[in-house]
């Protein structure tokens, strides 16, 4: 089975963000991040307060930034690396990313051929396969993948033979640890 496809910037900066929302160490960041903030927002109010006798309103616009960062704060920081990782994108070319690609599926592997090269990996060293809104993600480690955007597909019974196609090897590979290429 062969398909071929276009990779455009926008879908490798939906792959990352995708790898972002699920990444474990990433979700740890944001949490720290957004709540740190508004900690050391009232820590310092209570100073004032203790050190200075201030009224209990003065801790009124430290609650009120600190309830704005905690709200806000995940939109920042999705910009923030959507911003950062398009600029990556910008800088080169990317030529192994972001152009045509086409990617051959057979029992034992799967072919990706671009403009400058080729990548082929055994159906066992296959992760997970996932399906998104937009693509299909077949994952050979935790933040590699090849990306086939969902528009290569004509009809959505071509999606589901090539997707159903691509998780039966999957599946196989990995019933049969010591599978040798022949």
């Amino acid at each position: 089975m062969e398909i071929k496809y276009e990779v455009i910037k926008e879908d490798v900066l939906d792959f990352n963000m995708y790898v972002l929302s699920k990444s474990s160490t990433a979700k740890r960041s944001l949490f720290l991040q957004r709540f740190a903030g508004p900690v050391i927002f009232m820590i310092f109010a209570l100073l004032l307060n203790v050190l200075r006798d201030e009224s209990v309103f003065i801790y009124v616009p430290f609650v009120i930034a600190s309830l704005i960062w905690v709200l806000l704060y995940p939109r920042y920081f999705t910009r923030h690396v959507e911003k950062h990782v398009s600029k990556m994108l910008n800088e080169g070319e990317n030529k192994a990313m972001v152009g045509k690609h086409i990617l051959s599926v057979n029992p034992d592997e799967i072919i990706e051929t671009t403009d400058v090269g080729e990548t082929k990996i055994r159906w066992n060293a296959i992760q997970k396969i996932v399906v998104t809104e937009r693509q299909v993600y077949i994952f050979f480690g935790e933040m590699m993948a090849f990306i086939i955007p969902l528009r290569s597909f004509d009809e959505d019974i071509k999606l589901q033979d090539f997707v159903g196609t691509i998780k039966e090897f999957q599946s196989k590979a990995n019933s049969y640890p010591f599978r040798m290429l022949t």
